[in-house]
């Protein structure tokens, strides 16, 4: 029996019952319904997911995205430098790195130009709706 589902986070306890009722793979349900990021694939394919690249009067920013519900910080650390030398092969002046957690709700954001800038969102936001705005504003007016 299927049930609709309607909203990840009011869906939770309903998903929550499935998983048990038909014992699902709990990890492999999460991982497929929330799009998470196979943590362990080379980190010279995770740093261009979801890339986009975008110019502005002031400069061009490179952005990129992962999802996972856990972040181990030797993993930060090896992404947040692979992104760093990315960025300075593609000539482009910021690389804003965003580290989505769809199960707790929350991102943190890196804004990597010649220093590293960490923003923790404490809720999850959107490239488009969120971070670029902000972003285009920097590197147009100022």
């Amino acid at each position: 029996m299927i049930e609709q589902l309607d909203g990840v986070r009011g869906s939770m306890p309903k998903v929550e019952a499935l998983v048990e009722k038909y014992r699902f793979d709990k990890q492999f349900i999460l991982k497929v319904g929330y799009g998470l990021n196979d943590l362990t694939t080379p980190i010279e394919k995770l740093l261009h997911n979801g890339f986009k690249s975008f110019r502005f009067p002031k400069g061009n920013v490179v952005s990129s995205y992962l999802q996972a519900d856990d972040y181990p910080q030797s993993f930060v650390e090896k992404m947040v430098q692979a992104v760093a030398l990315e960025r300075k092969k593609l000539n482009a002046d910021m690389w804003v790195l965003l580290l989505h957690d769809p199960v707790n709700g929350n991102t943190v954001e890196y804004d990597i130009t010649e220093k590293i800038e960490i923003i923790d969102h404490k809720k999850l936001i959107s490239r488009g709706s969120n971070v670029m705005p902000r972003i285009e504003r920097i590197f147009t007016e100022g």
